[in-house]
């Protein structure tokens, strides 16, 4: 499947949640040692193909999810 894409959709442009978001390949989880760990799941937009990062850090003062937008700078 190819996804013609104009550009990043508004929900990915702010990096928030939306329905059009299916999961691509492998999570990670980071060890931070004493300070916990961060979890990240990637997501690949439907609409205008645009890659998020989703992660969650654990620990003391951690929180989430968090999502970053990766494909920004490429369109």
């Amino acid at each position: 499947m190819t996804i013609q894409s104009k550009g990043a959709c508004d929900a990915c442009k702010t990096n928030r949640w939306h329905d059009q978001l299916s999961p691509i390949g492998t999570n990670v989880t980071t060890d931070e040692g004493m300070a916990g760990s961060t979890h990240y799941d990637f997501l690949q937009c439907n609409q205008c193909g645009s890659i998020l990062a989703r992660y969650e850090d654990k620990g003391l003062g951690k929180g989430g999810p968090f999502f970053k937008r990766i494909t920004e700078g490429f369109f």
